[in-house]
């Protein structure tokens, strides 16, 4: 009982910010990107494969930084204001994020964590990277070329020449 007691102690007492620097000190295994704001929008605390995702390892970044790779951004900016999920393509990935407030004796912090989305190609659902999944930014990529370069005064033998091309390339034969 007492072991328990001190421990509750010791945890209540730790701050936010204490715990996110213990929490990042490996994170070697998560499959998941965080960042961490506090009530006003000031960067707290982003992990490594947020970093990695990014290409920001040589800075310390600001949350306008990270913003900047966000598309469309009143996504995120709508999840750092209120909880709630969604999902947008941050530097070529696109990923589904869930925000959560969480209250701290420092000020209320916001808590985005990001998985990289992709589609399971045997049961057609959204799945984590892994075998027989499909890249939905490949698919996003593919979908883009297609509507930049066909148009509807286009014949139909050309366009759909046109399409086989843009497939070809991204889908391996």
């Amino acid at each position: 009982l007492f072991w328990w007691v001190r421990q509750r102690e010791e945890t209540e007492s730790l701050l936010v910010d204490d715990m996110m620097r213990r929490v990042g000190a490996d994170e070697s295994r998560t499959t998941n990107a965080m960042l961490v704001t506090n009530e006003v929008g000031a960067l707290k605390h982003i992990n490594h494969l947020t970093r990695e995702w990014l290409g920001l390892q040589d800075i310390d970044p600001t949350l306008e930084d990270i913003m900047e790779r966000v598309r469309p951004q009143d996504k995120l900016y709508g999840l750092l204001t209120t909880e709630g999920e969604a999902s947008f393509e941050i530097a070529d990935r696109w990923v589904s994020a869930t925000s959560h407030r969480v209250p701290a004796a420092e000020g209320t912090r916001v808590v985005v964590v990001m998985r990289e989305l992709r589609v399971d190609v045997a049961n057609a659902q959204t799945a984590v990277a892994g075998a027989g999944t499909v890249d939905m930014s490949v698919a996003m990529r593919i979908i883009n070329e297609i509507g930049e370069t066909v148009n509807a005064g286009m014949g139909i033998e050309l366009a759909l020449q046109i399409l086989l091309e843009i497939v070809n390339k991204a889908v391996p034969s």
